[in-house]
């Protein structure tokens, strides 16, 4: 099993179910694939330290949630953004927004308001 394969599926069992503890996001995962403890323990820690996650609690209690921090989610858009011009020439933007507004209308009414504050801040200008 690759690292990066349980890193996605953590973060997917996180940003489908909200935050959760340790043990509940073992047995989500539980379900699909038999993975241990101590491998979800410790890429939660990881995660954590890349920036991905935060944890509240106490030691062995705590409750992991999806919070990227603002350096994390500027590179990781920008790395995205990079990675689909350079591969698709352009021409994956399309479809980048159809796939946005099939998973998440409001994230897709979002990049329109901050588009369209852009425009006006640039009208100004």
């Amino acid at each position: 099993m690759r690292a990066d394969s349980l890193r996605q599926d953590v973060l997917g069992v996180l940003q489908r179910h909200g935050p959760a503890e340790a043990m509940e996001i073992w047995r989500q995962l539980c379900v699909v694939r038999p993975i241990s403890r101590t491998a979800v323990h410790t890429v939660l820690t990881r995660l954590v330290a890349d920036g991905l996650l935060v944890r509240h609690g106490r030691r062995r209690h705590y409750v992991y949630m999806c919070e990227p921090s603002v350096e994390v989610a500027r590179s990781t858009a920008q790395q995205a953004a990079r990675d689909l011009m350079v591969a698709t020439a352009g021409r994956g933007l399309v479809h980048f927004v159809e796939t946005l507004d099939q998973s998440s209308p409001e994230l897709a009414r979002q990049l329109e308001r901050l588009l369209a504050e852009r425009h006006r801040q640039d009208d100004r200008s």
